[in-house]
């Protein structure tokens, strides 16, 4: 997982005030047993966000599936890492790991409302989601001595500098304004997880090639 990901991927969250969470019907996937799963958006208020699903074990473990991050520069990584919650100890346990390469296959088999949709879609309704949250974040929260909920833009392959874009507050939510938890509440991850998957441009190839085009002109 990117070193700016701040974002829970645990199993369950107890920073709510900093982890925004909501289980996304419309989302799904089925996972390498062929079950649908809902996928479960969350956000950071420093705009990082992660993707994930969440399985019960024997034992009553709550067992945490990333698919993706996305940290406070935009850039993807598929996979991660979270806690396990043991529901008997009602205690965080052990880290589960995705690969990217599983995060990448489960996310290959992703629906939205019930069709195949592509990885990029699927990031895209993400990114929809996050800004979702941000705004109903900050109408319900807003609080002087916190920071606002911000949504990183998500770094696409050969994509320049990028920008956070900031929800600004809204006044009150208003009737069905509020926040909808996942199954359980929003922990804080554990970093260094997972590899980053992010497009970059090579400086040195993009100055010879204005100068070679320069010269053909002369």
């Amino acid at each position: 997982m990117a070193a700016n990901v701040k974002v829970s991927t645990d199993a369950k969250v107890s920073d709510i005030a900093n982890n925004l969470g909501s289980k996304d019907k419309e989302w799904n996937l089925k996972d390498e047993k062929d079950v649908l799963r809902n996928v479960i958006t969350r956000l950071n208020r420093d705009g990082s966000r992660a993707y994930l699903y969440l399985r019960s074990e024997p034992g009553r473990l709550l067992v945490p599936v990333v698919l993706a991050t996305v940290d406070t520069d935009g850039v993807v990584t598929y996979g991660g890492s979270g806690r396990i919650f043991d529901q008997q100890q009602n205690k965080l346990t052990n880290s589960v790991v995705t690969t990217p390469q599983q995060g990448k296959d489960l996310l290959s088999g992703g629906l939205i409302n019930g069709v195949g949709a592509t990885i990029e879609d699927q990031l895209n309704l993400g990114d929809t989601k996050a800004k979702i949250l941000a705004k109903t974040g900050n109408s319900n929260n807003p609080t002087a001595n916190q920071n606002p909920f911000v949504v990183s833009t998500r770094k696409t392959p050969g994509a320049g500098p990028q920008t956070l874009t900031v929800v600004p507050f809204q006044g009150n939510a208003g009737a069905g304004g509020t926040v909808t938890e996942s199954a359980v509440s929003p922990g804080n991850n554990q970093p260094g997880v997972g590899s980053t998957d992010g497009g970059s441009i090579n400086l040195d190839s993009t100055i010879k090639f204005v100068i070679d085009k320069a010269k053909e002109l002369n």
